[in-house]
Order: structure tokens, then C-alpha cells, then sequence
């Protein structure tokens, strides 16, 4: 009981000094995200953001985040004020969002990215999962123009959920092959770039020509042939390869 009274006191104390009536707090840090680099750990509270009070936190980290690089906390731990700064990496903030269907696929709508459940259970690895995730990523970066908040201020994700079009325009992202093809380019070097050797990702379109068989040596007027797009991915990820190599 006298632990628990020493605390409250301690607690108060700081509220009073900062001017605060509540703190944030740090619920998980990622392994080898900025955040774990700069130390932080789980239950560190946040009593100032820029040398800023933490009063209307989430808008003050907005805006940090969108004019630099860095971000500067004053923490509390046990009992200790302890100063870190944080240096931001570039981030995707889209919601992958899974949903109900019998028929492998996946979607973009400029502001999340939608995979059915039958993909999911269709790839058998992370590399599979994680090229049809950059596939799409890279729909909603190079095709779609809409801006994302900040994942903090974004709600639950309701898995009812569906993909929409924004506007006339587009419905037109799925109409073209080029852009398919380009997905796939750019979706093999997001994948790549995230840390996935990619080896046998073209495993999943063979499991897929199953539900398309037409599909395995004739294109569409929206997607290359199962076939010539597994070469193309397999050329693209050996020179990925090779340059990485070279640094």
C-alpha cells in the first residue's frame, strides 16, 4: 500500500510540473524499428514532445513528423527523466486489410490494401504474402494520389470492410496493363527493399493457374500471362540482387 501511495505521489508530482493531466505511454516498441534504436521500452511515459507539453499529443506528433526527420521525448522511467531522439525512416502507413471471399485476390483503393482470405491461405510463405502485399503497395503509391494520416489518429478496421473507388478516375488503376505490369516490377523491389529473399515467389502463380488456366500462357487486355509475368518478376528480382550485392 505505501508503494502504491509512493507512486501516486510520484506521479502527481510530475503532472503538476509538466502542466498535464495524463500522460502517453509507450504500449510496444518494434525490433529494429527507430524507436528501438533510440531505446525506447515498453511503459515509458512521454511528458514532452519537442520540448512541447504532451497536451493534444497525436496532432503535435503530426506535425513533428511531417517537417523532420527527428523527433526529440522526454521520458519517464522509473522515476528517472531521460532524453531521447528518434530518427525517422520513410514508412508506409496502409492498412492491410483481410476479407471474407472463396477466390484468391487482392485490391487497392488508394487507401488500404484488401487481400482475400483464399490468397492467404493460397501462399505458403511470407514471400509470397509479402510480394502480393507490395503489389498492391505499389498500386496505391504510383497510381492512387490520396494522402494518408497518421496511422494514430486512423480507427479500427471494420473487416466488413470493402475496397471502393474515390473517384472516376479510378476505376481505371485495374483497366490497364501497363500498370499491372508496373505493380509487379515495383511490387517485387518493395518486397525486396523490406527484407524478403523472394526466392520462390513465383510458386504462387503456379498454385493460381489453377483457379485460371487460361491464364497460364495467354494475357488479358489487364494482366500479362501467368507465365510471362513469373520471367518477368524472376528478371527483375536478380538484378535487385545483384545491385545489392554491389554496395
Amino acid at each position: 500500500m505505501l508503494k502504491q501511495k509512493k507512486i501516486r505521489i510520484l506521479s502527481l508530482t510530475y503532472f503538476k510540473k509538466y502542466e498535464i493531466d495524463s500522460l502517453p505511454i509507450i504500449v510496444s516498441v518494434a525490433k529494429n524499428s527507430p524507436a528501438y534504436q533510440s531505446n525506447l521500452i515498453e511503459g515509458d511515459a512521454v511528458v514532452k514532445i519537442n520540448d512541447l507539453s504532451v497536451i493534444d499529443f497525436r496532432i503535435k506528433l503530426a506535425k513533428a513528423i511531417a517537417t523532420s526527420s527527428k523527433l526529440k521525448l522526454t521520458i519517464l522511467r522509473n522515476g528517472k527523466i531521460l532524453k531521447k531522439e528518434i530518427r525517422g525512416v520513410k514508412a508506409c502507413n496502409y492498412n492491410v486489410q483481410a476479407i471474407p471471399s472463396p477466390a484468391p485476390n487482392a485490391y487497392a483503393d488508394g487507401e488500404k490494401i484488401f487481400i482475400t482470405l483464399a490468397a492467404i491461405k493460397l501462399a505458403r510463405t511470407k514471400d509470397e504474402l509479402a510480394f502480393l502485399i507490395g503489389h498492391e503497395l505499389a498500386h496505391n503509391i504510383y497510381h492512387y494520389k490520396y494522402t494518408k494520416g497518421s496511422e494514430a489518429n486512423s480507427f479500427a478496421i471494420n473487416y466488413l470492410d470493402a475496397p471502393k473507388f474515390k473517384n472516376f478516375n479510378s476505376f481505371f488503376v485495374y483497366s490497364s496493363q501497363s500498370k499491372e505490369i508496373e505493380a509487379d516490377l515495383k511490387g517485387i523491389e518493395i518486397a525486396f527493399k523490406g527484407g524478403y529473399s523472394l526466392e520462390n515467389v513465383n510458386d504462387y502463380w503456379r498454385r493460381l493457374s489453377v483457379f485460371s488456366p487460361n491464364m497460364i500462357s495467354s494475357s488479358s487486355s489487364i494482366y500479362k500471362s501467368n507465365a510471362l509475368r513469373a520471367i518477368m518478376i524472376s528478371k527483375t528480382l536478380k538484378k535487385l540482387k545483384l545491385s545489392n550485392e554491389k554496395k
